[in-house]
């Protein structure tokens, strides 16, 4: 075999073999996005446990505010994490910025669900699950982008649209996941074993994230970030921005609307579910 032919070879095997590749990334993106958005909002279907055992107070309702409180503290760090990560996976690729922030979600999720109560370790409790949340949000921040990215870049241009929509997709089915677990708990287990020990199994399954962030490093192959032609040029959000003001202003406005939807309504539903519960 001569080399002109071995060289056509390799080449048609490559060609072959990008699909699936793409295809891989693809997966591997929407379900590290769906483990991950599970991982961040599964806490605020047990505030009301969580401020029991971190937020101790005379109400329960200044506890469960509280508790949220918290949860409100991973939306603050979300547009931190974008800025900071999305920087990172420009220069240093998606996958290394996927794999980060599911690692860091992993660590945030495994914290809470170890952690020691306001009863066994005082205030040094409720500070470690803010420090959680910190993570939490950090990395769901950059996580946003990184896969939004991801699914757009990876594949053909027909189909762009369908691929991004997964995100939001996943972002349902997370949600949906969460709900479900802790319907199922809330059936399965007694209050008083929910509040010893029950409410940690859903932050320690969020850890089983870890996996796919090992899965996305060693099994799945990226294409270089092409130092390419942007590497020795201004930035080129900087030029976006600036060209696409009205609908940067309007997409973080629609953000912090969605935002404060999920943030009013949740503690006023939880809230309410304590007062008819007695609490």
């Amino acid at each position: 075999m001569n080399l002109a032919t071995e060289t056509r070879l390799n080449t048609v095997e490559e060609t072959q073999a990008a699909p699936v590749q793409e295809r891989k990334i693809i997966v591997a993106a929407v379900i590290g996005n769906l483990l991950e958005f599970f991982d961040f909002t599964v806490y605020s279907y047990f505030a009301l446990t969580i401020g029991h055992q971190f937020f101790p107070a005379d109400s329960p309702v200044t506890s469960l505010l509280l508790a949220f409180a918290v949860f409100a503290v991973g939306f603050v760090m979300r547009p931190l994490g974008g800025i900071v990560l999305g920087r990172y996976a420009d220069r240093a690729g998606r996958k290394p910025a996927l794999t980060l922030t599911i690692l860091l979600m992993a660590l945030g999720s495994a914290s809470i669900g170890l952690a020691p109560t306001y009863a066994q370790i005082g205030m040094a409790a409720p500070v470690l699950i803010v420090v959680a949340r910190l993570v939490q949000g950090f990395a769901q921040g950059g996580e946003f982008g990184a896969a939004t990215a991801t699914l757009l870049e990876m594949g053909g241009q027909a189909s762009r649209g369908f691929r991004a929509s997964w995100q939001l997709a996943s972002q349902g089915a997370a949600a949906l996941l969460g709900s479900g677990l802790a319907a199922s708990l809330g059936f399965l287990l007694s209050t008083e074993t929910m509040h010893s020990w029950g409410w940690r199994i859903p932050f320690l399954l969020g850890t089983l994230i870890a996996p796919v962030g090992i899965y996305l490093r060693r099994h799945i192959r990226e294409e270089p970030p092409a130092q390419r032609a942007v590497a020795d040029r201004d930035d080129p959000k900087r030029g976006l921005y600036v060209r696409n003001w009205f609908l940067t202003i309007f997409a973080i406005m629609g953000m912090s609307v969605s935002t404060y939807v999920m943030m009013y309504y949740m503690p006023t539903y939880c809230i309410q579910s304590a007062r008819n519960s007695g609490l």
